[in-house]
């Protein structure tokens, strides 16, 4: 009844629904009760179009129903030049009754958990569910739905009522607009909000399209994108975006006692390069270097590439090579499909070919039984998925993360040519393997500035035979902080986080941790143990820059903490 009403004021006056007018908006009351209501609400005045308009009335008259106000609307509009001037008549507030939803459609019902109760409702849980019955239908195309009560009968508070739902027009987006940063992809941009242009009107889409864009790291939104409902019947959606500085270069020491070489001195260190959207198609490059410790190193290259194609499949490729001392070369070919459900939400099929190979020959040479290392090839076919929800994903103060994947194949190893070809009679050389790993992190809100983090990361492999060089590698600031990077090999693991943030800038934080891990590493014999750290450190970010610097201790196999063993990593980031 609003949105008709106020379609025929605006065809009665000389007024063009255009992003070049602006229109102004003002509530007024009608009674007392009205009154204090309208004292209460909060919306916007200045708008762009007038079926916008339409749209904040129709949403404010919800709300107010909600309330249980049920007959509340706008009892007339009045239009003089761009100034709309709306009189709310409230009517009473009904606290009992009975509705009868026969009239509303099943879909809706089920949407809103009322599949079973068409026969009609109480007042109180109709209050609770008639938003989501609206709800519905503003995701399937029509943003001015409305339900209407008839069939009326008031007596003292209460009120019994027939439900019935008046869709108003359907809505289709016809044209997505960016202005600002206008270099990157279209389609990109359309994909990763979710919406497809010539299909229906979808508000949960459209109300995450400030998240869904920020949460790219190269680009962000600038104020609110402007939503115009043209008369007819299509909706046009701007984004201003802005670049933002992503490609970075990335530097990390570590200083720590090595055990070694009479605990001297070691220092280990990291350097990535992370470059972002250099073809404006959202693609993401990583390279990354590292030394674990005085003769080992470990090189990383990545690519990956969303919404191939216009369509909601991607890309993603990577290779990993350590070099472990003077004993053997590990090299992992990864490659995944990843399909997008939407911007934080994915599954994906992946192929993994992984082989290891003997560097020092002496491990194998003169043995009359096979050692603990082995030449390895290993073949995984697997599946995974990934959801997370972050308020701001570089320094989250609420939210959570969840990712899993498990994977199998087969598992071959290979006849060393320097070895006695005895030590390989007993053992089948081609087997299968499995392995699952996962990770969950969430964020808890403490208070305006401080958060509490809590998270578990683990990890399984099993086969018939395991060897030290494929083994997973646990320790160091991205899995357990307080020991050295890759220092504790093992077959399973499962490490668990809290973490408490002082977040101090938007991007900055002071935190605490303690972590603990259990593990085991199952090769000649079982071994097992459940290291733990704790430490302290600091996260400064400035326009381009960002500096790191935690302290951590660290304890296994049930010895004391040795503080004279502190771990120390710097690091630093410089943003381009």
């Amino acid at each position: 009844m609003l949105y008709r009403r106020i379609i025929l004021l605006i065809l009665l006056f000389p007024i063009i629904v255009s992003s070049q007018i602006n229109y102004n908006l003002k509530i007024e009351s009608l009674d007392t009760v009205s009154k204090n209501i309208v004292k209460k609400l909060r919306y916007l005045t200045d708008y762009n179009d007038s079926l916008t308009i339409i749209k904040t009335l129709n949403n404010i008259t919800e709300n107010i129903r909600n309330e249980g106000y049920l007959l509340a609307s706008f009892d007339s509009i009045r239009i003089d030049s761009n100034i709309f001037k709306a009189y709310l008549k409230s009517g009473k507030k009904f606290n009992k009754g009975l509705i009868n939803l026969d009239k509303i459609p099943v879909q809706a019902l089920i949407f809103a958990g009322l599949k079973n109760k068409k026969v009609g409702i109480d007042i109180c849980e109709f209050l609770k569910k008639r938003e989501l019955l609206i709800t519905y239908y503003e995701n399937n195309g029509f943003p001015f739905a409305s339900i209407k009560l008839d069939s009326i009968y008031q007596y003292e508070n209460g009120i019994n009522a027939i439900g019935s739902l008046n869709k108003s027009n359907q809505f289709i987006i016809s044209s997505f607009i960016i202005t600002g940063y206008d270099q990157l992809n279209k389609n990109y941009l359309l994909s990763q909000i979710g919406i497809n242009l010539e299909t229906s009107y979808d508000e949960s889409k459209i109300k995450s399209i400030p998240e869904a864009i920020n949460e790219l790291p190269f680009v962000e939104i600038v104020g609110k994108p402007l939503i115009f409902f043209k008369e007819n019947n299509t909706v046009q959606i701007i984004c201003e975006l802005r670049k933002k500085s992503s490609n970075q270069f990335d530097g990390l020491i570590g200083f720590a006692p090595d055990p070694l070489n009479n605990y001297k001195l070691l220092i280990t260190g990291k350097v990535s390069i992370n470059s972002n959207n250099v073809l404006n198609y959202g693609e993401l490059i990583d390279l990354d270097w590292q030394k674990i410790d005085a003769n080992s190193q470990k090189l990383f290259a990545g690519y990956s590439l969303k919404y191939i194609f216009k369509s909601r499949i991607g890309s993603e490729s990577n290779i990993t090579i350590l070099k472990q001392d003077t004993s053997y070369l590990n090299t992992e070919l990864y490659t995944a499909i990843p399909y997008y459900f939407s911007y934080n939400k994915l599954i994906k099929i992946y192929f993994e070919n992984k082989s290891s190979t003997l560097i020092n020959q002496s491990i194998i040479k003169d043995e009359i039984t096979l050692p603990e290392y082995a030449d390895i090839r290993k073949t995984t076919i697997g599946a995974g998925a990934k959801l997370w929800q972050l308020d701001y994903f570089y320094n989250p103060k609420r939210g959570y993360i969840f990712e899993l994947m498990a994977g199998s194949g087969s598992k071959n190893i290979d006849k060393n040519p320097f070895a006695n070809q005895e030590i390989y009679s007993n053992i089948a050389l081609k087997t299968t393997h499995l392995e699952l790993k996962n990770s969950f992190s969430i964020f808890i809100p403490l208070s305006n500035k401080t958060v509490l983090m809590l998270e578990d990361k683990s990890a399984i492999m099993q086969s018939s035979t395991l060897f030290k060089n494929e083994l997973y590698k646990i320790g160091g600031a991205k899995t357990l902080r307080g020991f050295d990077e890759n220092s504790i090999p093992c077959s399973r693991y499962s490490i668990g986080t809290i973490e408490y943030r002082f977040i101090f800038q938007k991007s900055s934080n002071i935190f605490a941790f303690f972590n603990a891990a259990y593990y085991e590493n199952r090769i000649s014999k079982t071994i097992h143990d459940i290291p733990y750290g704790f430490g302290i450190g600091l996260n400064l970010k400035n326009k381009s820059n960002v500096f790191s610097i935690s302290y951590a201790y660290g304890s296994q196999f049930g010895n004391p903490i040795a503080f004279y063993a502190a771990k120390i990593h710097f690091g630093y980031v410089t943003v381009f």
